[in-house]
């Protein structure tokens, strides 16, 4: 990480980054340009798929706006962040993952459908080590270091111009501070993409109690190694990804671990006799917990893993963005604001194949910023928003799972694809996605013991590895899929909430 940063990067912002700021966009303004001026928050997974398909077209002059001083977003682990876990977003020590962080997806649906991981990579469930270099070579690749501002956070966002219901597109102000020197910039743009991500703001939910405890108390996004919690009795509090990896890492160093999840689902303590899984938790005291028949726990440590927020700072009320914990609106098809067609959010979508499904976003709104997709007026947008929401609510799915696509993100890419004119995902895709939910759901403890991989469009293998970390070549099957659904512990949707 540091050879990174002190060797391409830096050479980069003093070399070819500062030419491309006193390049094209400096032309840009000076009014000699005729091409679309876009502009790119953030440079995380998301960001890059963007400069990858406009940076690249000599149509669009593209610069994309990062806070840090390197690529790739949450996968970024600075050297020493274990003891600085409540550092500001401007801090080069800002962190929202820890040490020993694996992906949750096999391999083959973790990259970017246009560029596989190196042959050299074996692992299905990569470490962050692996997928930091995979965004490396990607950005190698593709030569993306040019078009990207390090040590720009972004302001604030005003559209300006016509705005909506007018017959001209709706332009932009980007307010940009450069975190080195403190100079502030405002330019104008055609269009803003929001690649910022969602993993900033946590959601912190009402506990009833919790202020009486005088232990530690974190959320998950400040954990980072599991010694810490070495001889603790600690209370974990979620159900999700976070909640699932935090305690398996902590079991073999905490004497006592309890979850609390709304729903009792046994998943842990058949396995491990130092974690109890309670739904019933009803208040704290000083250095326990209590449960609802009155059972008294004693807990050093709280973590909660509660999930984040989303949380756009820099737009300004103008933009007529509206936020809360898990939707962003209005936005059709969770992508293009239906007021301004030219902001765009990428990314929205969880519980999906997040970096496939944000590539199909990308490459739906550059055909429609080429002219190759034309838009429904703003009222018809906005109805088709308000109706697919509306249908999610009548299905159960909670507000703050508005963006949620476990089981309509094959539809939602085809769609896209089909208008767009790119591939939509092969029928292995949702195999596999489907196969890997069953195993994590199941045992989340040892999912990542397997091999997963897909062998061509249609089919994909899941082997075991035994203790040598070779695997034993298993293909699956329709009947292991559905053994595998049959194994799926009871309450799993209720997990979801």
């Amino acid at each position: 990480m540091a050879e990174h940063q002190n060797g391409p990067l830096t050479e980069h912002q003093n070399g070819p980054l500062a030419a491309h700021q006193n390049g094209p966009l400096a032309e840009h303004q000076n009014g000699h340009s005729m091409k679309k001026k876009i502009a790119v928050i953030g440079a995380g997974m998301t960001g890059l798929c963007t400069l990858r398909h406009f940076a690249l077209d000599p149509d669009y002059d593209v610069v994309a706006f990062e806070r840090m001083d390197t690529i790739a977003g949450v996968w970024n682990y600075p050297e020493g962040c274990e003891k600085y876990t409540d550092e500001p977003d401007t801090s080069t020590r800002y962190c929202r993952t820890y040490r020993n962080l694996r992906t949750n997806s096999p391999r083959d649906l973790t990259r970017y459908p246009d560029f596989p991981f190196p042959k050299e990579v074996t692992e299905s469930y990569c470490n962050r080590a692996t997928v930091r270099k995979y965004f490396d070579a990607y950005t190698e690749h593709f030569g993306l270091l040019p078009f990207i501002r390090f040590r720009h956070k972004v302001e604030q966002i005003t559209p300006v111009g016509k705005a909506g219901g007018d017959d001209a597109p709706t332009k932009w102000q980007v307010t940009v501070r450069d975190l080195e020197s403190g100079t502030v910039t405002t330019n104008e743009f055609d269009n803003v993409i929001v690649c910022s991500g969602h993993f900033h703001t946590p959601y912190l939910p009402k506990i009833e109690g919790i202020e009486k405890f005088k232990g530690t108390v974190m959320h998950s996004c400040e954990y980072r190694v599991p010694e810490a919690f070495q001889d603790k009795n600690v209370l974990i509090i979620g159900a999700k990804t976070s909640a699932m990896d935090i305690t398996t890492e902590i079991v073999p160093f905490a004497r006592q671990v309890i979850v609390y999840r709304r729903f009792k689902v046994s998943i842990f303590e058949a396995k491990f006799p130092n974690v109890s899984e309670i739904a019933d938790l009803v208040d704290f005291g000083a250095d326990h917990l209590v449960q609802k028949d009155g059972t008294v726990r004693p807990i050093d440590a709280v973590i909660l893993c509660t999930g984040y927020i989303f949380d756009y700072p820099f737009l300004s009320p103008e933009c007529h963005v509206t936020v809360s914990r898990g939707r962003v609106a209005p936005l059709w098809r969770h992508l293009i604001h239906c007021e301004f067609p030219t902001l765009a959010f990428v990314g929205l979508a969880n519980m999906a194949i997040f970096i496939q499904v944000a590539d199909a976003q990308v490459r739906f709104y550059k055909a429609v910023t080429d002219g190759r997709v034309t838009l429904p007026n703003e009222n018809i947008m906005r109805d088709e928003t308000e109706a697919e929401f509306q249908g999610r609510l009548k299905q159960g799915i909670p507000e703050h799972l508005a963006h949620e696509m476990i089981t309509s993100q094959w539809d939602y890419v085809a769609e896209l694809a089909q208008e767009a004119g790119f591939e939509p995902f092969p029928p292995v895709a949702r195999k596999m996605f489907e196969a890997n939910g069953r195993s994590i759901r199941a045992a989340p403890y040892e999912f990542r013991n397997y091999r997963m991989e897909r062998l061509d469009a249609e089919n994909f293998v899941r082997e075991p590895l035994n203790p040598t970390g070779k695997a034993n070549g298993i293909v699956v099957s329709q009947e292991q899929l559905d053994k595998l659904d049959k194994e799926t512990l009871a309450g799993r949707r209720n997990i979801a909430n």
